[in-house]
């Protein structure tokens, strides 16, 4: 099963030819399903959140938004000052962040990352927790329904003793896993992240729980005439 979003679908091709060859499309025995994330199509399990109106990401946005960013400012300054003639927002700044990680995902490392202290880049990390938790985490309270329509077709799929099928895939977005992640609530806090300090340790950080390429792993095993 693959979304029908772009960078969702050639994924899904390209892992497909990876996992069982460049001819894989000639294989009877596999079935590749686009679906839609249109919201006319309705909701789907894939991406579920297209299709409820009752879903709004930006429900809880003023939660973050209290969070201290004037370290964004600082570091404006900072950069202006060692570069006469930059003209740096606090939003260029935030894209920085982002360059950063980008950078290392697809070359290792990346010279930006060297322009933030240690504690700028965990304020940072933090201020993205905050955004992820109250947008599509555990903090918003319609995740956990939304969430839930992938993880009852899943466990449908798992309690089928009949279906020959040994393995399922569906690629969608990382929204759509975090998502998932507050159905089963794995990684849910016992209480809502703060926006006035940074916890230690942290019970909830993005970038561990969904990485880049992140993906989620749910077996079915046999032992003698029991499963599990």
């Amino acid at each position: 099963f693959s979304s029908n979003s772009g960078r969702c679908y050639e994924t899904s091709r390209y892992f497909a030819r990876g996992f069982l060859g460049d001819d894989f499309e000639e294989d009877k025995t596999v079935k590749f399903n686009i679906i839609s994330e249109g919201e006319e199509s309705g909701i789907n399990s894939l991406t579920a959140r297209h299709g409820c109106p009752n879903y709004n990401t930006s429900a809880f946005e003023d939660i973050p938004k209290q969070y201290n960013t004037s370290y964004l400012k600082t570091i404006s300054k900072r950069l202006v000052n060692e570069n006469p003639g930059l003209n740096l927002t606090g939003s260029d700044v935030e894209a920085l962040f982002d360059w950063c990680a980008f950078e290392i995902n697809v070359r290792g490392s990346s010279p930006f990352c060297n322009i933030f202290t240690n504690e700028e880049l965990v304020r940072f990390s933090y201020s993205n927790d905050l955004s992820k938790f109250y947008k599509n985490g555990p903090g918003h309270n319609f995740t956990r329904i939304v969430g839930g329509i992938l993880l009852n077709a899943s466990l449908t799929l798992l309690k089928d003793e009949d279906n020959s099928n040994k393995i399922w895939l569906s690629f969608a977005h990382d929204t759509d896993l975090e998502i998932y992640h507050s159905a089963l609530g794995l990684v849910t806090p016992s209480e809502n992240l703060p926006t006035d300090y940074i916890p230690f340790p942290n019970p909830y950080v993005h970038s561990s729980i969904l990485p880049q390429g992140a993906r989620i792993y749910t077996e079915k095993l046999r032992c003698g005439n029991d499963s599990y």
